[in-house]
């Protein structure tokens, strides 16, 4: 399974949401989705994320202690390499190509889930979103008040 971005999609993206980024926002929307949410020093997995415009704003703007971005289409991936190292951030930021299919991390891993525009992309939004629940550590969430 692959998302099939071409250089000319990836190209016309970026030229309308900004470099990184194949949906809306860009780094505004970014932050705009973590307001109010403790994130310094977090371990945030990244759902999908595409060209990595979103972990690199996270990690860079939002002082994430870790940012592990994952994503289906290797394509996309090996853009989002290139956008960590133009922005050095490759201390913080590991990208990782996954299968569809449940999220290869042990229960409890990640402070935080960040996805945008990719609930599209899976048939079965139940499942995903339980699977959400499992890899999150809700002791983490909750310490800061942000549930």
């Amino acid at each position: 399974m692959s998302n099939n971005y071409d250089e000319s999609n990836i190209a016309t993206m970026e030229m309308i949401y900004g470099e990184g980024y194949l949906s809306a926002g860009g780094d505004r929307e970014v932050a705009r989705i973590f307001s109010g949410v403790k994130v310094a020093g977090k371990s945030v997995l990244d759902v999908g994320c595409g060209l990595g415009g979103a972990a690199v704003s996270i990690a860079r703007d939002l002082d994430a202690g870790h940012v592990h971005g994952v994503d289906i289409d290797q394509g996309v991936l090996s853009r989002a390499a290139q956008l960590v190292e133009k922005n050095n951030v490759g201390n913080t930021v590991t990208l990782c190509h996954i299968e569809p299919g449940p999220l290869p991390f042990p229960g409890q891993h990640f402070d935080l889930v960040h996805l945008t525009a990719v609930a599209c992309h899976f048939e079965e939004l139940d499942t995903l979103i339980d699977d959400i629940f499992r890899v999150r550590s809700l002791e983490a969430a909750w310490s800061d008040g942000t549930g």
